[in-house]
């Protein structure tokens, strides 16, 4: 294991995981020295001109906790350089050093990535280990190795690099350098540095400043060893002493990122006798990352003096116009030009005003679809309206099951999972609204899983709730007995003087939902089952439980709505009870009643019509960013999801956990299946 990290391609990862350490308080029951707990080192007085605030964090792991790992010399060395120099140039500073650098530690700043604002900017500084990994399929993944990581373990104990392209973009601050004291492989970045102007003054840096950029500058180029030499990184040396004022050249106070790394090259690549080129490129946008040196007067362009008498010019007259862009979807980021100008939102538009008529480019993205762009006209004293409809990466298959049941399927990717802070009180508030205790309303909602991003691999979910025809169909293949009729008993809803209640009824089945004489319609969702019960039935049919994580994908897709059909709730569409009679029959529609509910993959019922038993067990998961997670490994309670026909609407929130006992059973409560990618 050498101080560089190779993979084939990917990103880095850990660049956005830690950047918000700068903002978190270390991670709880760590057991070890809280890193984070001292406020950042604040910089000197002088402010930027650019950015409204700099932050830089600083990682440095020379000695391991897995004893089969090499020792490196310098690592901490060099952060500590670093900090004294970026402290001059009025950044923020935060170290993590050797056993403060866990990957727990790291993953609980992922959590709070949001927090940073967009006029900032965030230098990303990491020297240690880097190792490659052999996946189960025979490919290959490049790893960080946190101080905790286990060698024979990376997949599992390792930091993945990957997708930095798209966390690069996440990161609100409009510019973001990371600099690695390693080498650049599996970086998905273009690897040319731009070409400045020779005279470059203010005009010069508004503009490179005004837009965004992610950049990235490392120690070598794939396969070289990046060497240490008295005392520190050769590589990080060098910076240092660019950064001090050596690499600008032209004396103008201002050193870009471009011209760092232009000065950087031929001193490592000379003092390392070729053995180790320094590499640079950007990841994402257009703009420079700047640094201001002090001590230093920037060339500012002054304001032309007063002229004693008036002058006269001739000035063309440019006609302009204005353009309205939204979408179908929304979160789909927008470029004008080359500029971001924004995100999409449902029911508004995104509108340029004073816009130059003429050709003007439109590009758009969302993760899960394929990129867009345009040429649009806009004509002067016009407006022109365009909607941007994005297509899938790929079409979403329809199967169907060995039961017969169709299923959608799920694509591979990331999703935020569980609900912020904020967004949890909305939902206490929402609850005591409607009348519920205060204390009811915290401990259910308090249920929660803290917001983070999941990773899960593609697969398929039934399209509706398993129905009596279906459970039917497999009772009589099996000669399943249900939990209800080896007990003798179940619970079922019901409305007494007004109000519904909840009782124990005998004779209660799938067959006869709410007791003796009543009957279970073909096409409703199947009913007073346990979580046995579906799982019998899923095994039976080739498939199986949802697990949590799944079940949140596909109600709340990509973008992470609060319900399955967006974020502004809407009684129409789903079956529930709004405690004022709403519906004049108690109990379940047919699947699929509500089609204007389905989620974002198409899946109907998510919310409402039954609780569905999912695969988990409940309790709480490990923190940080999550790969296909399963849950507690044991417990006493099942998770169940979606809400059903008589609950009030803020359980039908796709982020609300029930919990019941596995035999539990109930007309309110069902399932659906599901099938991982052969």
């Amino acid at each position: 294991m050498t101080r560089r990290a190779r993979t084939r391609r990917g990103g880095l990862q850990v660049a956005a995981v830690l950047a918000l350490a700068l903002l978190l308080p270390g991670p709880a029951g760590s057991g070890q020295a809280d890193p984070l707990a001292e406020p950042p080192t604040p910089p000197p007085a002088s402010a930027s001109a650019h950015y409204a605030a700099s932050w830089a964090l600083l990682i440095g792991i020379d000695q391991y906790q897995d004893a089969r790992i090499p020792r490196l010399r310098h690592a901490a060395n060099d952060v500590q350089a670093m900090a004294q120099v970026l402290h001059g140039l009025g950044f923020q500073t935060l170290t993590l050093l050797n056993a403060q650098a866990t990957k727990r530690g790291i993953e609980a700043a992922f959590e709070k990535l949001s927090d940073l604002a967009k006029d900032d900017r965030l230098l990303i500084f990491f020297a240690g280990h880097g190792e490659t990994a052999q996946l189960a399929k025979g490919s290959e993944e490049g790893f960080l190795v946190p101080y905790d990581a286990n060698r024979r373990r990376l997949v599992q104990t390792g930091i993945p690099m990957r997708d930095i392209d798209r966390l690069g973009e996440r990161l609100p601050p409009k510019h973001i350098l990371f600099v690695l004291d390693a080498c650049h492989a599996g970086f998905a970045f273009v690897g040319f540095r731009d070409i400045e102007p020779e005279e470059k003054g203010d005009a010069y840096y508004r503009a490179v400043t005004a837009k965004p950029v992610v950049q990235v500058l490392t120690a070598g180029e794939t396969g070289q060893k990046a060497a240490e030499r008295d005392g520190q990184g050769l590589f990080t040396r060098w910076l240092v002493q660019g950064l001090q004022g050596v690499a600008d050249r032209d004396g103008d106070g201002i050193l870009t990122a471009n011209e760092l790394a232009a000065w950087l090259e031929p001193q490592v690549t000379r003092d390392s006798r070729g053995l180790q080129k320094p590499v640079f490129g950007r990841l994402f946008g257009e703009g420079q990352f700047v640094f201001e040196l002090p001590g230093r007067q920037p060339q500012v362009a002054a304001l032309p003096p007063a002229p004693r008498e008036p002058r006269v010019r001739e000035e063309v007259r440019q006609d302009m116009g204005s353009l309205a862009l939204s979408a179908k979807l929304p979160g789909v980021e927008v470029w004008l030009s080359g500029d971001r100008i924004g995100e999409t939102r449902i029911g508004t538009a995104l509108v340029v005003e004073n816009l130059p008529a003429g050709s003007h480019r439109v590009r758009a993205r969302k993760p899960g679809y394929k990129p867009w762009e345009r040429d649009v006209r806009v004509a002067a004293q016009q407006r022109a309206e365009v909607t941007i409809d994005l297509d899938p990466l790929a079409p979403a298959p329809v199967i169907k099951g060995e039961d017969g049941a169709e299923m959608v399927l799920v694509p591979v990717g990331e999703f935020w999972m569980g609900s912020t802070v904020e967004e949890t009180g909305q939902a206490v508030a929402q609850c005591k609204r409607d009348g519920v205790p205060e204390a009811t309303c915290k401990e259910r909602h308090q249920r929660d899983l803290t917001r983070r991003l999941v990773y899960l691999d593609s697969f398929y979910l039934d399209r509706y709730e398993v129905t009596n025809a279906l459970f039917e169909k497999f009772v009589r293949a099996t000669g399943h007995r249900t939990t209800a009729e080896h007990d003798g008993d179940a619970g079922v809803s019901r409305r007494i003087s007004g109000k519904l209640q909840y009782l124990m009824v005998k004779g209660a089945t799938w067959r006869s939902p709410a007791g003796p004489g009543s009957t279970a319609p073909q096409d409703h969702p199947v009913v007073q089952v346990s979580w046995d019960d579906a799982q019998a039935y899923c095994r039976w049919a080739g498939k199986r439980l949802p697990t949590e994580a799944e079940w949140e994908k596909a109600a709340r897709g990509p973008d992470g709505r609060r319900q399955p059909w967006g974020n502004t709730w809407e009684k129409d569409r789903a079956r529930f009870d709004d405690n004022r009679g709403f519906f004049a029959k108690e109990t379940t529609a047919p699947v699929g009643s509500y089609p204007s509910g389905a989620s974002p993959f198409g899946i109907l019922d998510l919310a409402g019509n039954v609780w569905e038993w999912v695969q988990d067990w409940y309790g709480l998961y490990d923190s940080g960013t999550l790969r296909n997670p399963t849950g507690p490994s044991s417990g006493q309670l099942r998770v169940v999801r979606g809400g059903a026909w008589d609950n009030a609407g803020w359980n039908l929130q796709s982020v609300f956990r029930g919990k019941n006992a596995p035999t539990h059973r109930s007309n309110a409560h069902g399932f659906r299946c599901a099938q991982g990618i052969q």
